[in-house]
């Protein structure tokens, strides 16, 4: 009779053991599933990020292209319509300086 109560004994333990594994896998599921959805979402702000550093560079030349032909219109309003090769080669001179400066600020 005793060995059948210390088997029964031993037999509740394990049974309480086995659920015990069986709730840390249930947890370990949710947690797989909750990292996967994490990583996901994860991946959505890099490619938004992506998206908005690739914006900002359109901008940036944006404002470059408004920046020179602002100052294309100033060199004309100074100089009159005769002077107007002298100013396209000046401001070609000064968009290469820009360009090379940004390239540099850049690498």
């Amino acid at each position: 009779m005793d060995v059948l109560r210390e088997t029964a004994d031993q037999a509740s333990k394990y049974e309480a053991t086995i659920e015990s594994y069986k709730r840390k896998l249930q947890e370990l599921s949710d947690l797989k599933r909750h990292c996967k959805m994490i990583e996901d979402k994860n991946a959505g702000f890099i490619q938004i990020n992506a998206d908005l550093e690739e914006e900002l560079k359109r901008q940036g030349a944006w404002k470059a292209q408004v920046y020179i032909l602002n100052y294309i219109k100033l060199k004309q309003a100074k100089m009159g319509e005769t002077k107007m090769s002298h100013a396209y080669k000046d401001v070609l001179c000064h968009m290469n300086e820009r360009r090379e400066s940004t390239f540099l600020r850049d690498h």
